[in-house]
């Protein structure tokens, strides 16, 4: 047996104190690498959870626009299962009218321009036009390069409805409001109240653009200058004292997309007749007032011819104080007790 010097033997303990050491914070260190893979699995668990659960469709696609991921919100909101759409190209997505502006687009993002998030269009499997809002986010290589693009969409066409709704309905009270406002003012002929109406019928609709109007009114017509008569029209009867009086109409110049009554919405259909019914009250009031005031010219002159008849001129007086009462205006006479 060699025996080994005290000095080499020290040195020896000292190297395997050393190696142990080291070995001991490699094993650490594996340790904690593989905590932090396991972490990193978990995030990507969860975000592939996040990503296969969510409303939203999200999708990934490559250079060439191939669809590379689906996940679940993109089938329900596209129709088209996963393995449709990996044989798909991204281009099949967008309508004939934004094919050109998806192409673009993937251009712009695969020169590395920065691309902010946009509303755009989709078509459906089964043809339907989704409004959506579109985020992008380059994918890159370990070198920078992008390599595709994930790309998530949000369906927003049931709000843009509502937007849409709610824009056509404060066009509709607005022309309700100018109407009330124009018979307020009062002094005015009938005719004058018809002629300033009709011009103000078409912002109402909602393709105001291409709408004309006309009412007729005891054989009278009024229209905007560029009405026509087409087969896209809507009417209603003015009346007075429940007889037919005139007609509303409102007529499109070309053909629009089908809505509820041909290319007219049913609160347009409502918002005519409201604007009918609205105008016979007025006209009545009018044409009443008129009966009124020339009964109460009858009257004065009557009142001023009349001498030494108390009993009659009280009668006379009290009339033309009801008929004053009934315009809203002073009796003119003092009542007698």
């Amino acid at each position: 047996m060699v025996e080994i010097p005290d000095k080499e033997y020290h040195k020896l303990q000292k190297r395997v104190r050393e190696l142990e050491a080291e070995v001991a914070e490699h094993r650490q260190k594996e340790k904690e690498k593989e905590k932090e893979k396991e972490k990193e699995k978990e995030k990507i668990r969860r975000l592939a959870t996040v990503v296969r659960d969510s409303n939203d469709a999200i999708t990934i696609q490559d250079l060439e626009g191939n669809i590379t991921a689906w996940n679940r919100g993109a089938e329900l909101m596209f129709g088209y299962s996963e393995q449709e759409a990996l044989r798909m190209k991204i281009w099949k997505l967008a309508p004939p009218n934004k094919s050109e502006e998806q192409r673009d687009f993937n251009r712009r993002i695969f020169a590395d321009e920065n691309v902010a998030s946009f509303e755009t269009q989709r078509r459906t499997k089964d043809g339907r036009l989704l409004d959506v809002w579109l985020t992008v986010t380059k994918l890159v290589d370990d070198a920078g390069k992008v390599i595709g693009v994930a790309a998530t969409e949000r369906d927003i066409t049931e709000r843009k409805r509502v937007e849409g709704s709610l824009c056509e309905r404060v066009k509709e009270l607005k022309c309700i409001a100018d109407l009330a406002r124009l018979a307020e003012k009062g002094g005015g002929s009938i005719e004058g109240l018809v002629r300033e109406s009709v011009n103000m019928l078409p912002s109402a609709w909602k393709h105001s653009g291409s709408c004309c109007a006309r009412i007729i009114m005891d054989s009278r017509e009024f229209k905007t200058a560029n009405f026509k008569e087409t087969q896209w029209c809507q009417s209603a009867d003015i009346n007075v004292d429940n007889k037919k009086f005139g007609v509303v109409m409102v007529c499109y110049l070309e053909e629009k997309p089908q809505a509820d009554d041909g290319p007219f919405l049913k609160e347009e259909t409502e918002l005519i007749e409201t604007i009918a019914d609205f105008l016979g009250h007025i006209i009545q009031h009018r044409l009443s007032e008129g009966e009124i005031k020339k009964r109460l010219a009858e009257l004065e002159i009557f009142h001023k011819s009349t001498v030494g008849r108390e009993l009659k001129m009280m009668d006379l007086e009290k009339e033309v104080n009801s008929l004053l009462k009934e315009l809203g205006r002073q009796p003119k006479y003092k009542e007698q007790g």
